[in-house]
């Protein structure tokens, strides 16, 4: 008769296991060593075995001129999600969902449930390689792959715009040496794979290679890449994928090396289970911790594939549906085994659709969760006899498992890693439960998308601001919050602003056009902005001017230049979770201007010109400071943090003069400098240090200008407060801005002090050194100045006769704006 996983427990063979796991102990959270213990054979390998001499009892496919009857292609994605990058199934999958099914469970009918909108890549599991590259067609895997059932499976996947894949094996070492040292059995091997898959109309290969060494590892790469390139040219569009152990990228010496194979497959199946035995052969620990003091671990797992494999959608972790029980010699976790219980009393595999029918009927349950794995596990009795489940044990049980509860945790993780999804081993071992199929629901896919589009807008606007608004599609669903894009003329697609409402005031540049696209975000996300536009509308060249400037800019650390009240701009750097960029300068025209980076770089942004030619430059070295931009566009200053005034050229431009560092105050070795100014005629400038002084400096073939003593204006001897200098226009006088906020005037050796702000009249944080830049009004004088500070979370703060303002950027609680710039 024919045994199925449904109706028994799976017998690890202990003697064998126990010779190759790894005796890592709970404790010791360091990276495994470099040790072949770390790529033991896996479940999949185990059972493979066991299961390989079933009798297999499904009729075969009928077959017409070689092609299996009923296999379909896969349907074509569609919906909402259709044109997103991560459309992996028509049933709005937002991740990979990668499952096994196996020719045991397709054989006892255990399939036949399966959600097939909450699974993305069925890998049917599998043909068994012989030595010389062809597979075996004695095994009960190639009973199921030529039967009816398989066909209906594919059919069924392809209609849900599924992938199916075919897993080809080996689990045997000189199989696997016949296979990738000899040439002619290793492009059998790929000729097999590929006429596989070619013969069932499927989607691509996954390859499960077992039991090899390092000594293999090269050979194994290489026949990899083969498989690779022959595959995607002959099978353009295919997916291959390589099973790899959980401990595979945490070092470089063993069967599998992550980084040199990762350019050739399109992602590898972390085979992330099993980690209990590894981490304690002797004792009951979880299959698959999520974290905690462990050797082997699902995050640190992730975390070493995404350094290895250089691509997180390269990375699918695995995760078990299926437990592992245990006799014990006492109740609590972690408990030692009970090595003289009859039968299976270690390591003891069941599905879980067992293990949810075994809690029917174990005497004195207790259901435990362990915090520090996120996993639950339970423990009961079985007397020596009547155990109402049957095992008759005559000892304490353990079972350490994966439930709905501690699988939503791991999704919730390769959510926050961003890596491509997750994996099942194996389909069809819930048979009968919807609750993990409800996780994947939860966590991992999305309803349909709300649809939204803008408002059509008068073809011409007479004011440089005019209001955008926007709808929900007839029949759609409302959105919470929609993000809406602008463009303009021809140029990219940029983000404007992220909104809830029907509509906002948008601030353009006269003599341009703006195109505009609502797109609805939510647990799903409707379809990015296409070529085509939503509504459409022209400023005219002599609009009136909504604000007293062109355009204003704040910047974030990561290098995003924000609008303030003022339109989206391009930008050509930009470095998400870097907090390296430093300083923004705005070009006269107020349509663009420059990031500086803190290695030096300089990075257009807007209208300016992106050529730029640097006279400076620190790769590695976070010690620039400050830039600005001359008036007639040719290039500009950057600043070091010692005061070193560096010139740099745009647009093929002359370089301009340069700044000796003879020439104005310098401090070797001190990282106190903290912003310049530069006079309009680019004859010199100022700069200003940390206690707030304010010093000369003259350009090359220039008089010094005369200096500003510090008596003449705020100064604070020994205390890093000051943080941002302008110049009031026209005038060699201007501002400071100190840490909390205040504004204070300087003036040269004989000039006219500019009139005072007090703190009162403007945003001022008292103890809190937060204020992070300070820019003067169009119109500002001396008499009357007015301007804005910007704090570091983006709020922007208006001082003297300046307007408030509404900024598009806030990250509250976060300091993480660099500076404002605007003309």
């Amino acid at each position: 008769m024919k045994t199925t996983i449904k109706h028994g427990a799976i017998l690890i063979g202990l003697p064998v296991m126990l010779a190759t796991m790894a005796p890592g102990l709970p404790g010791l959270a360091a990276a495994p060593s470099a040790s072949p213990n770390i790529e033991r054979p896996s479940i999949l390998q185990a059972q493979d075995t066991q299961h390989s001499h079933d009798v297999v009892n499904l009729p075969a496919d009928t077959r017409q001129d070689g092609s299996f009857t009923r296999a379909q292609p896969r349907a074509a994605l569609r919906g909402p999600l259709a044109s997103e990058p991560r459309a992996y199934n028509n049933g709005g999958l937002t991740r990979e969902v990668f499952g096994f099914a196996t020719y045991w469970n397709l054989a006892a009918g255990d399939l036949s449930d399966m959600q097939y909108d909450k699974v993305s890549t069925i890998a049917y599991f599998g043909l068994t390689y012989t030595a010389p590259g062809t597979f075996d067609a004695g095994d009960g895997g190639a009973t199921g792959w030529n039967s009816a059932a398989l066909t209906d499976v594919v059919n069924r996947a392809h209609a849900a715009g599924d992938r199916v894949v075919v897993t080809v094996k080996t689990f045997n070492k000189s199989t696997i040496g016949s296979i990738i040292n000899n040439p002619q059995n290793g492009q059998a091997a790929i000729d097999s794979a590929i006429a596989a898959v070619t013969s069932r109309g499927l989607d691509g290969v996954n390859v499960d290679f077992e039991g090899g060494d390092g000594t293999q590892q090269q050979a194994f790469t290489a026949w990899i890449a083969s498989l690779s390139q022959q595959l995607h040219q002959r099978r353009p569009g295919s997916f291959l994928t390589v099973d790899s152990y959980s401990g595979s990228a945490s070092w470089n010496d063993g069967f599998i090396r992550v980084d040199t194979m990762a350019p050739h497959v399109d992602a590898f199946f972390i085979m992330a289970y099993d980690m209990g035995l590894s981490n304690d052969p002797l004792g009951t620990l979880p299959n698959a911790p999520l974290a905690g003091p462990y050797t082997y671990q699902d995050t640190e797992s992730v975390d070493q594939y995404i350094d290895k494999a250089g691509d997180r959608g390269k990375v699918i972790l695995g995760v078990p549906y299926y437990g592992y029980k245990f006799s014990t010699t006492s109740r609590g976790f972690h408990a030692g085994l009970n090595t003289a219980a009859p039968g299976c009393y270690n390591a003891c595999a069941d599905p879980y659709s067992v293990i949810r029918d075994e809690f029917t009927c174990a005497p004195d349950l207790q259901l435990n969760w362990d915090a520090a794995s996120s996993t639950p596990w339970a423990s009961w009795f079985s007397p020596a006899s009547n155990d109402p489940c049957g095992g008759n044990r005559n000892s304490l049980r353990e079972l350490y498992y994966d439930d709905a509860s501690s699988l939503s945790a791991k999704y919730d993780m390769v959510n926050n890693r961003d890596i491509r999804g997750v994996g099942i081993w194996a389909l069809g071992y819930d048979h009968g439960f919807t609750d993990l199929w409800d996780a994947i629901a939860n966590r991992l896919s999305c309803p349909p998308a709300p649809a939204y589009h803008a408002n059509a807008l008068a073809a011409t606007q007479s004011s440089t601001k005019f209001t955008v608004s926007w709808a929900a599609n007839a029949g759609s669903a409302a959105a919470s919050l929609v993000r809406v894009w602008v463009r303009d003329g021809s140029g990219p697609w940029l983000k404007w602003v992220d909104a809830g409402g029907g509509g906002r005031s948008f601030y353009g540049f006269a003599g341009h056009a703006y195109s505009f696209y609502v797109q609805a975000l939510g647990p799903c996300h409707s379809a990015p902005p296409p070529g085509t536009p939503q509504a459409t509308t022209m400023i005219a060249a002599n609009a009136g001017k909504a604000n007293a400037y062109t355009g204003l800019y704040t910047l974030d650390g990561w290098g995003h230049v924000h609008g303030v009240q003022s339109p989206p701009l391009e930008t050509t750097a930009y470095w998400p979770g870097w907090d390296i960029a430093r300083s923004l300068s705005t070009q006269a025209n107020g349509q663009g201007g420059y990031v500086l980076d803190g290695y030096g770089g300089v990075h257009a942004y807007g209208a300016a010109n992106p050529t730029v030619q640097l006279s400076a430059y620190w790769s590695g070295w976070d010690i620039a400071r400050d830039v600005a931009t001359l008036s007639d566009g040719s290039g500009g200053y950057v600043l070091d943090g010692y005061g070193g005034v560096h010139p740099f050229a745009t647009g093929g431009h002359a370089m301009p003069p340069g700044v000796p560092d003879s020439s104005h105050t310098y401090w070797q070795g001190w990282d106190i400098a903290r912003k310049l100014v530069v006079f309009p005629d680019g004859s010199g400038g100022y700069t200003l240090d940390g206690y707030g002084g304010v010093h000369p400096f003259a350009t090359a073939g220039h008089a010094m200008p005369a200096g500003a003593s510090n008596r003449s204006h705020a100064y604070w001897q020994d205390w890093d407060i000051a943080r941002s200098l302008v110049l009031v226009p026209g005038t060699l006088s201007g501002y400071v801005l100190d840490g909390w906020g205040g504004v204070h005037p300087f003036a040269p050796t004989g000039g006219t002090m500019p009139r005072a702000v007090a703190d009162s009249s403007h945003a001022y944080w008292h103890g809190w050194d937060i204020a992070n830049g300070l820019v003067l009004a169009p119109g500002s004088n001396a008499s009357n100045p007015a301007g804005w500070t910007v704090d570091g979370w983006g709020g922007v703060h208006q001082f003297g006769a300046a307007p408030a303002v509404t900024v598009d950027a806030y990250w509250s609680g976060w300091d993480i704006a660099r500076g404002i710039s605007g003309q």
